[in-house]
């Protein structure tokens, strides 16, 4: 079994870090989520279920920054959890970013 594999627990609970484990072994992995689930001994469902319970409980890592005015023709992209980004193209006011901020919290 290679380091970074979560043996397979037939009828046995897996706690919160090992679905983490085994969610993220997912992500990578070539299989179709129902050929996954089956190899580890588990369902989709319930790996769906730890899915949304992992990031219903994930604290986001915020970090203070001061607000500038915006260089005509820049951009921002903001990379969200999830694959989610937003691209912003063109001098945006300082609110408008404010408010944008304040929207994704």
């Amino acid at each position: 079994m290679k380091m970074d594999q979560t043996p397979v627990l037939y009828g046995g609970r897996r706690n919160a870090a090992e679905m983490e484990v085994l969610l993220g072994q997912m992500e990578r992995s070539p299989l179709t989520q129902k050929a996954f689930a089956a190899s580890h001994g588990t369902s989709v469902a319930v790996l769906h279920y730890w899915k949304r319970r992992l990031r219903r409980t994930e604290r986001p890592h915020f970090v203070e920054v001061e607000p500038v005015a915006m260089p005509t023709g820049g951009s921002i992209r903001i990379e969200l959890p999830g694959k989610i980004t937003v691209h912003l193209d063109g001098p945006l006011p300082v609110e408008a970013l404010v408010q944008l901020s304040r929207a994704l919290l």
